[in-house]
């Protein structure tokens, strides 16, 4: 899982290639550190983010057919979920009309699902209940599934560091 998070050192002169090591020495087993960077964007700047999700079948069919279910779903150009809005309020959204990349492919017996959606302070989409919905759409409402978030992007489509 590539996960970013934002920390302030007490020493501006610590060696950056050191940070990594240090964190690792302390991380709770199953979590590294591979790298560290300066900021080069806000928190704020964040619009979008990329997602992968991985679906496994017990066969190559049952895999083909589930594909070809997502595929006709996300063309139907509706995928409503609840939201609950900064006021507190539950709403309906269309999660196809913020939808900024869609593809799905089988590989052996699972299926790839990838997907960017908004992520940022003016709307957030949640990949768990779009998953969800989408699923519940096409008659498999408790399938095991596995999401992944792969980068965090800002305007212009640059990855978010």
């Amino acid at each position: 899982v590539n996960e970013v998070f934002d920390f302030r050192l007490d020493d501006d002169n610590y060696p950056t290639d050191s940070i990594c090591d240090k964190l690792n020495d302390v991380s709770v087993d199953g979590i590294r550190f591979i790298s560290v960077s300066e900021p080069k964007y806000k928190p704020i700047d964040i619009k979008s983010a990329s997602y992968t999700v991985t679906v496994p079948f017990e066969s190559e069919n049952a895999a083909e057919g589930f594909r070809t279910k997502i595929d006709s779903a996300v063309d139907s150009g509706e995928i409503m979920i609840e939201k609950k809005t900064k006021k507190g309020e539950i709403k309906q959204i269309n999660v196809c009309e913020h939808l900024k990349s869609y593809q799905c492919h089988k590989e052996k017996n699972s299926v790839i699902i990838g997907f960017h959606l908004p992520a940022g302070n003016e709307l957030t989409v949640n990949p768990v209940p779009f998953c969800n919905a989408l699923f519940s759409k096409v008659g498999k409402k408790d399938i095991l599934h596995r999401i992944v978030r792969n980068e965090l992007f800002v305007d212009g489509g640059d990855v978010y560091k």
